[in-house]
């Protein structure tokens, strides 16, 4: 009987294990990314480098933002201790909008900073460069260069710091909730089949007349229909993610259907290893 108990139990874990590689479960790890997210910094600040001096960079505060998952415990400085203005003496970006390899005054940037002395801050976790101040309209990538960390940080920044969960594969696909709301290669494709479209309408939109008066051609479509295709994903998507870059958060897929055939099967086996065991008992009784 014991001989059995100890076979039934090897069988179980080796099951298990298996079963466990089907099922697509998010990793955790410590990450500046999830850390920032999480409130783990004195202040979030969406800002303008106003210049570079010798003590470092002099940043005007557009509007700092509040992580609503906090982690830390209240460690955040609340918004209105915030100043307008402050003195980072290195700024060094995770992600540049324009590609930069180092800060230049006029960039607009997104920051995680922690208090020092009077005007001092001091970069904490990540700083990265932004296309502008406005959260409804800021990216962290030109479209091309887009990936599935930039598109979580962009969502984050959009959705005021309220949702954080997320999981990714690679640069390529982030799953909120186990469902695609970034794919690289879908994103990619549209991207271009909108260029063409644009490229289709700007070659038969504008007939200059001998007057240089504007006409339009039957069919055109109005350039007030034409949306940034950033901006329509983005409003449409509620809930965010955001990591991989430097260090990365999650490594996950999606949960689907595997994880329940994987649970039926487990638990199937488990039945049948019971019975199996109790007859066997019986038996020898």
């Amino acid at each position: 009987m014991r001989g059995f108990i100890k076979k039934w139990i090897v069988w179980t874990m080796v099951l298990v294990f298996v079963a466990g590689l089907s099922m697509p479960m998010p990793v955790y790890a410590a990450d500046a990314e999830w850390r920032m997210m999480h409130g783990e910094q004195d202040a979030l600040v969406i800002g303008t480098i106003a210049e570079i001096t010798e003590e470092g960079y002099r940043v005007e505060v557009a509007q700092p933002m509040w992580c609503q998952q906090d982690t830390a415990k209240g460690r955040m400085i609340p918004l209105e201790e915030v100043p307008s203005e402050m003195i980072i003496p290195e700024i060094r970006y995770a992600y540049s909008y324009h590609m930069r390899k180092a800060p230049e005054a006029g960039d607009c940037i997104f920051i995680s900073v922690d208090k020092k002395n009077g005007d001092i801050w001091e970069q904490n976790w990540l700083a990265m460069e932004v296309s502008s101040t406005e959260p409804d309209s800021m990216q962290f990538a030109q479209p091309e260069h887009m990936t599935s960390s930039k598109y979580a940080w962009q969502i984050f920044v959009l959705s005021g710091g309220e949702t954080t969960s997320f999981a990714f594969d690679g640069n390529d696909i982030l799953y909120v909730d186990g469902e695609v709301v970034f794919d690289r290669m879908e994103y990619l494709k549209e991207l271009e089949a909108q260029e063409e479209r644009e490229t289709e309408v700007s070659e038969s939109i504008v007939i200059t007349t001998g007057e240089g008066a504007e006409v339009q051609r039957e069919g055109e479509k109005p350039e007030t229909e034409d949306k940034n295709l950033i901006n329509e994903e983005s409003s449409a998507i509620a809930v965010i993610g955001g990591a991989d870059g430097p260090t990365a958060i999650f490594v996950a897929a999606k949960i689907g259907k595997g994880t329940i055939v994987a649970g039926v099967v487990l638990v199937a086996f488990i039945i049948c290893a019971v019975i199996v065991g109790v007859k066997k008992f019986s038996k020898k009784k």
